[in-house]
């Protein structure tokens, strides 16, 4: 029956949902009379000579459709060794897979063959485990996968791959034919009721907010690249596609609803929220003023930023995937380490995060991933935000910065990680050298320390010398006090950094009466690196945080004019 299950919402969707025919990329993978490329490496469930023994298959770029399968691999067992594909067993699994796979993956291939489909795509088994040129290679291709898969079977409720698709807890559903007379009527399923009783939401996403499976960092591509997904849930069975969610007869039909916290975000209608957001966002390739792109990015990134990489070396690796599809929509702007060239000075999807929580929850220091420079949202190992988003505010912010760009020029230094020409951030913007005077600090508790960052509260000072010996030349930069966010959790920032500019809010302060207008001063902070562009003289700088001012218009357009526009790299 649960095949059935499967097949009802399958076929029709094969046959007749267009949306459904195309990824997020926009290209179309199959149709009546289409099949998608298919990837390097697949496994035959069909065996050799139809005997049902799956093999892996070199399909030498030949067309056709094929299942795809995300899952945990879960803790290794000690004196358990991992069945998996590598360069010593390269041929042999050509010949046949072993006999005793792990439960997760022989329940894919079991489903796989029911559904009629003779291949799937399983990571362990189609990319060279110990080669890392083929790794790198194949997770490159993370995009073509997911997307030409014709369905992707999600094993949600399974924590490792020894559990298999179908939970001791699922539901065992009855389907009743009803009929008046002669004439059928349809079918009726009876179903106990969701354990957590009845919800306003569907109970997908309530499996999917305490499931291991959406907490892997992979799962994110390969969620929004599939255009067909089942899930296998602790209690029941479910569909998506671009045009239904939540279809199973498992469950009761669900009122559609954009407004689901994460992490079950990034499902619940919000493929078609993204393919709508691009579609509109066509004005953006001449037009960096439309947010609905950056919109977009930001919200991807945002709760990426709150799942879990085995290894952090793969933080953007496992975004490549998206990457690839939104090049295709986007061929006009530059992506380098998670940023997009044209989203840079946008209120969202740009230079303008902000640390939330760190990886650990208990040890609040962190290193910066030398993967990505200090400027890139993948440097920090947690959570980011990014507290200039505009959705709530009358229009979008304006940005101080004059332009922003990626070069490849070399910087002069010591240092292995500054010394790198190939991720740095060409900036033309106002930058000021600062001293914090925290004359009104705000106090945080041990227990706000623990699970967020510490906020501080204070002046700033400008030296015009940009020498720490006197104090005789510093002036008040903002008339009032500060917020700083400093992405190294501490309790004041250095003796001296800089101040880069970034843009200006209108905002609005809700009263019984009306609203009293304000304005919004939002700022990143910069520590110089003691080097400079050889050939140049530009300084050379790392980020720190980020910062706010809340005051009057004219005193932000003051400090505009005060001072002038430069050039500085960030790396």
């Amino acid at each position: 029956m649960r095949r059935t299950w499967i097949q009802q919402s399958l076929l029709p969707c094969l046959l007749s949902h267009r949306k459904c025919r195309r990824g997020l990329s926009g290209r179309s993978h199959d149709g009546p009379d289409q099949n998608a490329i298919l990837p390097t490496r697949l496994i035959d469930v069909t065996g050799k000579s139809g005997d049902g023994i799956p093999f892996l298959s070199i399909t030498q770029g030949r067309r056709g459709q094929y299942i795809a399968l995300s899952y945990c691999w879960g803790e290794p067992i000690a004196a358990v060794p991992i069945v998996m594909l590598t360069t010593e067993n390269l041929e042999s699994f050509q010949a046949r897979l072993p006999t005793a796979l792990p439960k997760t993956i022989q329940d894919a291939i079991d489903v796989t063959r029911d559904l009629g489909y003779q291949y799937i795509w399983i990571d362990r088994f189609c990319i060279v485990q110990d080669d890392g040129d083929d790794w790198e290679r194949e997770a490159k291709t993370m995009c073509d996968v997911y997307e030409g898969a014709a369905l992707t079977i999600a094993a949600m409720a399974a924590t490792s791959d020894r559990s298999g698709l179908y939970s001791d807890s699922m539901f065992q559903d009855v389907a009743v034919d009803g009929a008046a007379g002669a004439d059928r009527v349809g079918k009726m399923y009876i179903a106990p009721a969701y354990p957590r009783g009845l919800r306003m939401t569907a109970p997908l996403y309530g499996e999917l907010e305490d499931c291991k499976w959406n907490s892997r960092g992979w799962v994110m591509q390969e969620r929004l690249l599939s255009r067909r997904i089942v899930y296998f849930g602790q209690h029941q069975i479910f569909w998506e596609c671009h045009e239904e969610d939540d279809s199973s007869p498992t469950t009761l039909p669900q009122k559609r609803s954009y407004n689901i916290a994460p992490p079950a975000w990034i499902s619940y209608g919000t493929k078609a929220l993204i393919l709508d957001g691009l579609k509109k966002s066509r004005k953006a390739y001449v037009s960096p003023s439309d947010r609905t792109l950056g919109n977009v990015w930001g919200r991807i990134i945002q709760h990426y930023s709150n799942t879990q990489l085995t290894k952090q070396g793969d933080k953007l690796v496992a975004m490549e995937g998206i990457a690839q599809a939104l090049r295709i929509r986007i061929p006009h702007s530059k992506y380098l380490c998670g940023h997009w060239e044209q989203l840079l000075l946008m209120d969202e999807g740009g230079l303008f995060w902000r640390a939330l929580v760190p990886t650990s929850r208990d040890d609040h220091s962190w290193n910066a991933w030398p993967g990505a420079p200090s400027w890139s949202w993948a440097c920090y190992p947690g959570q980011i935000s990014w507290p200039c988003s505009a959705d709530h505010l009358p229009k979008p912010g304006k940005s101080l910065i004059e332009a922003a760009k990626f070069t490849t020029r070399p910087i002069a230094s010591q240092n292995e990680r500054h010394s790198t020409g190939e991720k740095i951030l060409h900036v033309t913007g106002i930058t000021i050298c600062a001293r914090w005077d925290s004359q009104s600090p705000r106090p945080a508790s041990s227990n706000t320390v623990k699970k967020t960052r510490v906020t501080l509260s204070g002046r700033l000072l400008h030296n015009s010398t940009g020498g720490l010996e006197s104090a005789d030349d510093e002036s008040i930069l903002f008339p009032g006090n500060v917020s700083l966010s400093m992405d190294q959790p501490c309790n004041r920032p250095p003796e001296q950094f800089w101040v880069l500019l970034f843009s200006e809010q209108q905002c609005a302060a809700q009263f019984f009466g009306g609203t009293t207008p304000y304005f919004t001063c939002n700022f990143l902070l910069l520590g110089r690196v003691g080097t400079s562009v050889r050939g140049e003289g530009h300084s050379a700088f790392h980020r720190l945080g980020t910062g706010s001012y809340v005051g009057k218009r004219r005193e932000i357009r003051q400090l505009v004019k005060r001072f002038g526009y430069t050039d500085c790299y960030l790396i």
